[in-house]
C-alpha cells in the first residue's frame, strides 16, 4: 500500500493498492474455499493467468463453472479489506493532522 497526497500541503490523502499477492490469496482462499483442488484451480486462474475454463480443465478434468465464481468472491473480499484498511488509514492520518494543528 502506498500513500499519495501531501497532507501538510492540504492535499487529500489517498491509498494506492498493489495487486493481490500469494500470501493474501492463500489467506482469503483458505477462508472462502473448502476444497484444496478448487483453491488450486482458482490460484491458477487468478495468479498464473489461466482462464477459468483452462484452470478447471487442468485441475478437475471437466468444467465446473465454480472457478470464476470463487475468483469473484475472493476479489470482492480483497477489495473490501483494502477499502476498510484505506479508510482506517485515512482516519488515522486525519486524526494525526488534527493533533498537529492544535
Amino acid at each position: 500500500m502506498k500513500i499519495r497526497g501531501n497532507i501538510l500541503q492540504g492535499e487529500s490523502p489517498f491509498v494506492e493498492v498493489d495487486p493481490m499477492n500469494k500470501t493474501q490469496f492463500n489467506l482469503l482462499a483458505e477462508k472462502l474455499i473448502k476444497s484444496t483442488t478448487q483453491r488450486e484451480a482458482v490460484k491458477l486462474h487468478m495468479l498464473d493467468g489461466l482462464s477459468a475454463y483452462e484452470a478447471e480443465k487442468r485441475i478437475h478434468g471437466r468444467v465446473t463453472a465454480n472457478v470464476s465464481r470463487d475468483a469473484k468472491r475472493i476479489t470482492s473480499e480483497f477489495n473490501f479489506c483494502v477499502e476498510v484498511a484505506g479508510s482506517e488509514f485515512k482516519t488515522i492520518i486525519t486524526d494525526t493532522e488534527a493533533l498537529r494543528v492544535k
